[in-house]
């Protein structure tokens, strides 16, 4: 049944009852034609941004890369573990971000807490360590142990 259809059913139910179950009907089917699209847009909006897996990560990103002593911060970091595999770069850049975060003055607990914690799970740590070690490879010539990454 078409939406125009039931609202056209809506608008001659004068009974009581038979508007409730148009009504029923009617949001039966917004459900099935309009969640899809709205849990659709919700998936695109993490998924893919400016070229990165999703906006937490461009985000990370973007901080690290227009702070210049983050930046030099990690380039160094980098430069320390060349050959070292993919994950522990990763992992060496989400302490880095979370030491950052755990100084920054930030409360414990908290609405904002929450929502920045969930974004920060979001970051896609893997995509910002193949990100620097290919910016590191770039510049410095073979990333030593390449082959043991995963």
């Amino acid at each position: 049944m078409t939406f125009a259809a039931i609202v056209a059913i809506v608008a001659l139910s004068f009974n009581p009852v038979w508007y409730c179950l148009t009504l029923i009907m009617l949001l039966s089917v917004i459900s099935d034609e309009v969640m899809p699209q709205i849990s659709h847009t919700r998936s695109k909006q993490l998924s893919g941004y400016n070229g990165w897996a999703n906006y937490p990560t461009w985000c990370v990103n973007l901080w690290i890369s227009n702070d210049p002593v983050i930046a030099e911060t990690v380039e160094d970091a980098i430069a320390a573990m060349a050959g070292s595999p993919n994950w522990r770069v990763a992992d060496m850049l989400k302490g880095m971000v979370d030491d950052l975060l755990s100084e920054s003055g930030m409360p414990d607990s908290g609405m904002f807490v929450d929502l920045l914690g969930w974004a920060i799970r979001q970051v896609n740590w893997d995509e910002l360590a193949d990100h620097y070690i290919a910016d590191y490879v770039s510049e410095h010539g073979p990333w030593q142990g390449q082959e043991e990454q995963s």
